[in-house]
């Protein structure tokens, strides 16, 4: 019976977008592996449909993602995977001068090579279901990924490097029917604005007297920005969610989806104001 469906992995699903997503293709008739971060999760996940298959997964360790790979070949079998959605993210707030080496490089290992990782791992589960519909990624960036700010920097290096992979990989997947697409959410409202206040409060303990005093005041005001675009701009994680059904459900998605008022604006301002306007804009709202 499960070879009815049309199968779709999905990354950080625990809460938030991915969570969120995992319901609504469960929903909509998928049968969804979603990689959660411990029991509890997956516990929580699995009461909302029979068809979502919870799957304990850490994208920096190569160990799980072999793992959920061999679990998902063994029920998808010759029907091969419809989606990889590449969900799972985390944040790291620090001013670049005060950034310990081993959290830079953590970041990059769950934002950016995790989900290299996944791709490359689940390529050939993705050409058994492409046909004429096209098997798809979707790889969610940010639109951090197409602007910079100050005092998060590597998450910026991340979430720019997400979509040059993206892009690249268009290309080379499109002869053998796997549409690449990315997705560039502005704020979002889910726990990730509770744990940005948390971070920052963290960097802003972390600082020293060797530091200029401006780095306090940015990230102070870094709160304030981030508060207000919270509560008047922020989208809620279904609007994510929504997307990405309607990505699944195009044969040719197109490449770029930007999700959210906020995320809309500053996407337009990346292309359409020149960088020296830009930059004074932003430098009053982040305060660098």
């Amino acid at each position: 019976m499960k070879n009815n469906f049309r199968y779709v992995v999905i990354t950080g699903a625990s809460t938030g977008i991915g969570k969120v997503t995992a319901i609504m293709l469960a929903q909509q008739g998928y049968y969804v592996f979603a990689g959660v971060r411990n029991e509890q999760d997956a516990q929580r996940i699995s009461t909302e449909a029979s068809n979502i298959h919870p799957v304990i997964l850490d994208v920096a360790k190569p160990e799980h993602i072999e793992s959920l790979f061999a679990l998902a070949s063994s029920i998808c079998k010759d029907s091969g995977l419809y989606a990889l959605i590449n969900n799972a993210g985390i944040n790291y707030i620090d001013p670049f001068e005060n950034t310990k080496e081993e959290n830079a490089r953590y970041l990059m290992e769950v934002n950016f090579f995790g989900m290299y990782k996944m791709m490359q791992t689940f390529l050939p589960l993705l050409r058994k279901a492409a046909g004429s519909n096209n098997a798809k990624i979707i790889n969610l960036s940010s639109i951090g990924g197409a602007i910079g700010l100050p005092w998060e920097s590597f998450y910026h290096a991340s979430k720019f490097a997400v979509i040059g992979l993206s892009e690249s990989l268009r290309f080379e997947f499109r002869k053998q029917n796997i549409a690449v697409s990315c997705i560039l959410p502005g704020g979002i409202k889910t726990d990730f604005m509770t744990k940005l206040k948390s971070d920052v409060n963290k960097s802003l303990a972390n600082l020293t007297p060797a530091n200029p005093p401006y780095y306090k005041k940015g990230l102070v005001t870094m709160i304030k920005a981030s508060e207000q675009f919270g509560e008047k701009m922020a989208s809620k994680p279904g609007k994510v969610a929504a997307t990405i059904v309607k990505i699944l459900n195009k044969r040719r998605p197109r490449f770029k989806f930007v999700v959210g008022t906020d995320g809309k604006m500053m996407y337009w301002m990346s292309k359409f104001l020149p960088s020296t306007d830009r930059h004074f804009l932003l430098r009053r709202q982040f305060g660098a």
